[in-house]
């Protein structure tokens, strides 16, 4: 291709092979010599720095030598490289002498002419270089600790972190682990434990695994019957666990490892017990030995369905001075998953509600009941409105007590749906068995909030029977019911529905019969009608009734009832009344052997 120009005519390719022939005309020793003549007429010294050259892998490793074997004759020039030298020796072995490291070490020897061990990093010196990084990390996320918070991390990284940090790369690493980790949890965990867990992440990495996938064992503790016992040469589990993740540590190193590194983050790994009510004090520590904040150690923040520390109080603000509609629709925003932690995250704020927002809060909650999630399973304990029951009267005990029956009140007229009004009075209300610490009134109160619900459930039993609309619920509300305002009134409204409809009747005692969970699947089934179900029956219709509707419809098949009988649910339901009305009365008829004994 040729470029035509008024008075010039140029030929890129012809141009281009002049240059090389050019070039080829230059020798290499007249590069060098012109090289050497440059670098004595600038009257400086050229210093070379490679570093980390262990980092490599094995063929580049070969080629930087290679590059400085034929580079190093210049003049005024120097190289420093600096390498692990057991790292680059096994390298270079393979290909040189007889191979291995130690003739890769003697290809070594004829290229360094001045050859430095440097020695161990002085571990004083390390420690300073990794607390000037941690302040400044602390610094750069606007996080500041106390003197405890700094007891808290000094001792365990000095015993169990810092004779593994060993070179100032991991004080380096470990440090820009903190920078960008540390905003991210700001505010939602304990910090001192956080930089101990990922001083082990960088430094023990098996161990964090085994932790984050084993919480149980770090959480709970051991079994005391087969805990770790010294005296015996069987390890305990954890010792297992431990021998795993640090393979190439001693017993003494494991041994150091479990006693001031992970003592002091899991406290129940230790020999002494810590009972249920730690569990407490280390939720309000934000520590990793609480099971509800265990997970944003290893997430950098809040778990799905978990609530910010950060933002809880300005939520109970919110709802403390909201009306009802900005009240639902904050609670709104957490109703899908997150209901049952905030739940128990304002339980945990509880004792710290003034009394100015206490009702407020309180009926928050109350109001919006139907958001509560009702759990169903083997392992449920009451589930969220439990939970939500507990806090109500956590809060009730924040107002004054010569105003706290005014409130209580308050709380009861607003509950919905009916159960969790329900499980409220139970809450409320004092009992004999009840701790006199979880006391919300004195016993003289008990009446009139058992007759203040009772009338609610009455006024909600007037649009339809109780056990249509509320279903399992029903035996609850109406035993609250019998309680506030007497058995006769229930009863009478009971009949009322049985003559005008008397299969109705099956209906009701479905409610009184429980549900069980299949073991292998967790599948829930339909259990039976228990005597204290029979017992609840009683306190609110009598049982002689019940009989008569049963037969009228049954037969005489309910003489000779048989409790696991054959055909329908509703009649297998009817045989099961009559068999236990059958044992009671027989039980009642008996003498009295107590009276002989």
């Amino acid at each position: 291709v040729s470029v035509a120009l008024p008075g010039v005519d140029i030929n890129p390719g012809e141009a281009a092979k002049n240059l090389g022939e050019a070039l080829s005309k230059v020798g290499l020793d007249e590069l060098k010599d012109e090289i050497d003549a440059l670098l004595l007429e600038s009257g400086k010294r050229l210093v070379i720095l490679i570093d980390d050259i262990d980092r490599l892998d094995r063929n580049e490793t070969h080629a930087i030598f290679k590059l400085v074997k034929l580079s190093a004759s210049f003049k005024y020039t120097c190289y420093v490289l600096a390498f692990d030298d057991d790292v680059v020796s096994a390298a270079l072995g393979e290909r040189y002498g007889e191979g291995g490291a130690e003739a890769g070490r003697a290809f070594l020897e004829k290229i360094i002419q001045v050859p430095l061990h440097l020695p161990p990093a002085d571990r004083l010196s390390l420690r300073e270089i990794t607390f000037e990084g941690l302040n400044r990390a602390l610094q750069q996320a606007n996080i500041s600790i106390d003197q405890s918070q700094v007891d808290k991390f000094t001792r365990p990284f000095v015993d169990g972190l810092e004779p593994k940090l060993q070179t100032p790369r991991l004080a380096k690493q470990y440090i820009n682990a903190l920078l960008f980790s540390l905003p991210l949890v700001k505010g939602e965990v304990n910090i001192a434990e956080f930089m101990l867990i990922e001083g082990l992440r960088l430094l023990y990495p098996r161990l964090y695994i085994a932790i984050r996938d084993e919480p149980d064992m770090f959480l709970q503790g051991e079994p005391r019957d087969i805990a770790r016992n010294p005296l015996q040469a069987q390890p305990s589990p954890l010792d297992e666990v431990l021998a795993a993740a640090m393979p190439r540590s001693t017993a003494k190193e494991r041994d150091i490892i479990r006693r001031r590194l992970l003592v002091p983050l899991f406290p129940r790994v230790d020999t002494m017990m810590y009972g249920p009510e730690w569990d407490k004090q280390w939720t309000a520590e934000q520590r990793l030995c609480s099971s509800r904040y265990f997970k944003r150690y290893f997430v950098y923040g809040v778990p799905e369905g978990d609530i910010a520390d950060s933002g809880i109080d300005d939520l109970i603000a919110s709802l403390a001075t909201g009306d009802p509609e900005a009240q639902r629709a904050t609670l709104n925003k957490h109703a899908d998953r997150a209901m049952p932690r905030l739940i128990e995250r304002l339980r945990d704020r509880a004792e710290d509600v003034d009394e100015v927002a206490a009702l407020p809060l309180a009926l928050a909650i109350v109001r919006n009941g139907d958001m509560l999630p009702r759990e169903r399973g083997p392992y449920v304990m009451g589930g969220t409105f439990l939970q939500a029951a507990i806090l109500v009267s956590q809060l009730m005990r924040q107002i004054e007590m010569a105003h706290r029956l005014d409130a209580v009140k308050t709380v009861i007229e607003a509950a919905q749906p009916l159960a969790l009004g329900s499980e409220c009075v139970r809450w409320l209300t004092h009992y004999p068995d009840k701790p006199e610490a979880h006391r919300v009134l004195p016993d003289d109160a008990n009446d009139a909030v058992y007759e203040l619900f009772a009338g609610r459930v009455r006024a909600a039993s007037a649009e339809g029977p109780l056990f249509l609309a509320a279903a399992m619920d029903a035996p609850g509300l109406y035993w609250h019911w019998q309680r506030g305002r007497g058995k006769a009134e229930v009863e009478e409204h009971l009949r009322g529905i049985f003559e005008q409809d008397p299969a109705s009747m099956d209906a009701f005692l479905d409610t009184y019969v429980g549900e069980g969970w299949e073991v292998a699947s967790g599948m829930p089934v339909r259990s039976f009608l228990q005597r204290n179900s029979y017992d609840s029956i009683a306190s609110c219709i009598s049982p002689e009734y019940v009989m008569e509707n049963l037969r009228e419809r049954y037969g005489a098949e309910l003489d000779s009832p048989e409790y696991h009988s054959d055909g329908s649910s509703a009649r297998k339901l009817a045989h099961q009344f009559a068999a236990i009305h059958k044992a009671v009365l027989e039980q009642a008829a008996q003498p009295n052997r107590a009276e002989g004994a």
